[in-house]
């Protein structure tokens, strides 16, 4: 297998990020997805409190053997317990009576609790988050338990206080509280880890009391100017989602009584009616159909599903006037119909029940076998988007009526699967199987009626590799390996899933990322060396080893990126947030703050008490390649080139944020509550001059106050304004 040394990738092509930025925000939500090295966490010794009560701990969680799991203990930075909150814990493997319940929460009694852990011995790796109220997030890490062991007694000093607790007030539209509502954000932890070069972002799930109140106190202090997406769903109610316009800090204030006085109202919902009939007018008993503006479990995305009754009509309750793409999006399936989308703007109180005519269909005829030519049963096939429609945009719309919660069917024993009424508006499918590299259909390329669609698999593949030093032979200990891969007919490269390995070695299962890949590679980084990158894979039959001898780097490949920020009065920059813009991984600013969003910003860093900074080239897959910083703090803000940063000497100062003024007027007459925006420049010349652009871009939206008036906060330089 050769290998070919690299340097900056370029590409005059965008990178489409956008599908496995969704199925990267889904992935973290179950609790991340970067494993960097492990590092020794930081532990005192494990004092006599915990060890006494560790039975009585064990007993009152159910578990039958008090070594079967870990005795936690939080303390503050003077020893005093951290007396309420919990942990979430995520063990892999997970044992059996965690099946359908993970992450775990594990409640505080006076700083301690016992994670009972029935496959203790069993554990290759463990993470564990910790919540004590008044206290940050911490994240703690055991990525090789082999190397080192799972503690079973585990005493921790939480290192940061919280900013002040927020919390308010769910009602309904007539002023009652709404207990059992759940709010849900995300919160990063950047920095607060033990192994510091790892991302993570957690969502965070809160429930109202009897009285519709709710607290969150473990919020990081430095996310109190942060906006966030909050989103609230209850039975009874639509879900209500808050993107623009609001920070962590909005929600702190309080009344006389120590009650937060933050109020939010769930609308009553509006219902959404119609009628299915076929092009004589005849009803259309038992289709499905899905809608974004209203909640149910029966799909992976939440959103409403029923079925039409005898006369074809259907009803939909509590509906969101508008969906989460301020559309309301309907889609409907039936086994003797043609399925169908239906779009409109809003549901209005006095909106007549909708009238949707279904159509006859075409069949399609799809048949998945081996390089043999023999028959793949079981294989999984399912639709991205339809009608230029995103499949999120209304849950996973069904195309076909047998389909699973993912809106895919499968492959007989034959091979086959017959859709006899298939749509002719265009649409994509993939084919996918445990054991198989994906397929995507081309739409232009099907054949309707008897004729088969026939589609050849490729077995999934396995690539072990070892790492060494190109000079010595010597495996090297640390570093990491992505994966660099372009989709079938396209020629925008990605870059996804940048991992960790230890001792010389790694192993990757190649050949299922959300399409059909027209090339893949591996790219191997290591702090000190310069990356390397492998000669496309695909084309490679079956298993394939790899060697990949780094050369030593020189210069300020050498090193991490170091460095000292201070304000621009001249002071340290304590908690500076720092982004890495590479030509793969942007990044992307709401306000202020990078944008919350858990797919977006991995690269990320920040500085400590005093300012500095350091940031590893291989576990944020930066190598050699081309990069920008970017520096965001309350006080200023600072952009800096890969050629600025590695010719620059001293601290870093940063700029004081610059500010935009004006008033939006119609006529003469000023425009209150209108949305404006500011957009953050981006210079496309580099295109011209066939470079990769590493990307940064900035959004704040604003509205108008009852003047008309409005003020940004942005980043200095060029920008546009618009409304």
């Amino acid at each position: 297998m050769l290998l070919k040394e690299t340097r900056p990738i370029r590409s005059s092509n965008k990178r489409r990020l956008l599908l496995p930025i969704i199925l990267l925000a889904a992935l973290t939500l179950l609790g991340g997805l970067r494993f960097g090295e492990a590092t020794e966490p930081v532990m005192g010794e494990a004092t006599e409190p915990v060890t006494s009560v560790r039975e009585s701990l064990a007993n009152a969680t159910g578990s039958v053997n008090a070594s079967e799991g870990i005795a936690v203990e939080l303390t503050d930075a003077e020893g005093n317990p951290c007396t309420t909150g919990y942990i979430r814990t995520y063990p892999n493997p997970r044992p059996a009576d965690w099946e359908g319940d993970q992450p775990r929460n594990f409640d505080l009694i006076d700083g301690k609790c016992f994670v009972p852990i029935a496959n203790f011995d069993e554990q290759k790796s463990f993470k564990i988050v910790l919540y004590p109220n008044g206290f940050a997030p911490y994240e703690l890490r055991w990525t090789d338990t082999a190397k080192e062991p799972l503690p079973t007694t585990l005493s921790f000093k939480m290192p940061e206080k919280a900013f002040d607790p927020i919390g308010g007030r769910v009602i309904d539209t007539e002023g009652n509280p709404v207990a059992e509502a759940t709010l849900s954000f995300s919160v990063s932890i950047v920095g607060r880890q033990n192994n510091p070069d790892i991302f993570s972002t957690y969502a965070q799930w809160i429930k109202t009391d009897a009285d519709g109140y709710w607290i969150y106190q473990v919020l990081p202090q430095e996310q109190a100017d942060q906006p966030f997406d909050l989103s609230i769903t209850h039975a009874s109610h639509p879900r209500l989602r808050i993107s623009d316009g609001q920070a962590f800090k909005d929600y702190t204030a309080k009344d006389a009584e120590g009650k937060f006085v933050k109020t939010i109202a769930l609308p009553a919902g509006l219902p959404l009616k119609g009628r299915i009939v076929d092009e004589q007018g005849n009803p259309v008993a038992g289709a499905i159909i899905h809608t974004n503006v209203t909640q149910s479990d029966s799909n992976l995305y939440g959103h409403g599903m029923t079925r039409s009754g005898e006369n074809g009509e259907f009803l939909f309750e509590n509906c969101s006037p508008k969906g989460d793409l301020h559309t309301v999006d309907i889609g409907i399936c039936h086994r003797d119909f043609a399925p169908d989308i239906v779009r409109m703007e809003e549901i209005t109180p006095d909106r007549e029940p909708l009238n949707i005519v279904l159509k006859k269909g075409k069949q399609l005829i799809f048949k998945a076998v081996d390089e043999e030519g023999k028959p793949l049963e079981g294989m999984r096939i399912s639709s991205r988007s339809w009608n230029n429609l995103c499949g999120t945009s209304i849950g996973t719309h069904q195309l076909f009526v047998d389909a699973d919660r993912y809106g895919a069917v499968k492959t007989g024993e034959d091979g086959r699967f017959v859709w006899a009424n298939a749509p002719e508006s265009q649409f994509d499918l993939i084919i996918e199987g445990e054991k198989h590299q994906n397929v995507m259909i081309d739409f232009k390329t099907l054949k309707y009626g008897d004729e088969e669609n026939v589609y050849v698999f490729k077995p999934t593949f396995t690539v072990t590799g070892t790492v060494i030093d190109a000079e010595t032979g010597e495996p090297i200990p640390s570093f990491g390996v992505s994966e660099w891969f372009t989709f079938k007919g396209s020629s925008g490269l990605t870059q996804w899933d940048n991992r960790a390995g230890q001792d010389g070695k790694f192993t990757r299962n190649v050949g299922q990322r959300f399409g059909e890949f027209g090339n893949y590679y591996l790219r191997v980084e290591a702090d000190g060396y310069e990356g390397l990158q492998s000669e496309d894979l695909i084309a490679q039959a079956g298993n394939t080893a790899l060697e990949f001898k780094l050369k030593k780097a020189t210069g300020q490949f050498a090193t991490h990126l170091t460095g000292t920020v201070l304000q621009p009065d001249g002071t340290p920059a304590a908690n500076t947030e720092i982004g890495v813009a590479t030509p793969s991984a942007p990044l992307q600013v709401t306000g202020t703050k990078f944008n919350p969003h858990p797919g977006l910003n991995q690269n990320r860093a920040r500085t400590d008490a005093a300012g500095k900074f350091s940031i590893s080239r291989s576990s944020m897959n930066i190598g050699d390649q081309d990069y920008k910083l970017l520096f965001l703090q309350d006080s200023g803000t600072l952009q800096m080139t890969k050629e600025e940063f590695e010719s620059h000497s001293g601290p870093i100062t940063l700029q004081a944020w610059s500010r935009i003024e004006g008033t939006v007027r119609a006529g003469t007459e000023p425009m209150a509550n209108t949305p404006v925006n500011w957009f953050m420049h981006i210079d496309y010349s580099e295109y011209v001059r066939e470079r990769a652009i590493v990307n940064i871009s900035g959004l704040n939206e604003h509205q108008t106050d009852a003047e008309g008036r409005f003020i940004f906060r942005v980043f200095p330089g060029k920008g546009y304004v618009g409304r």
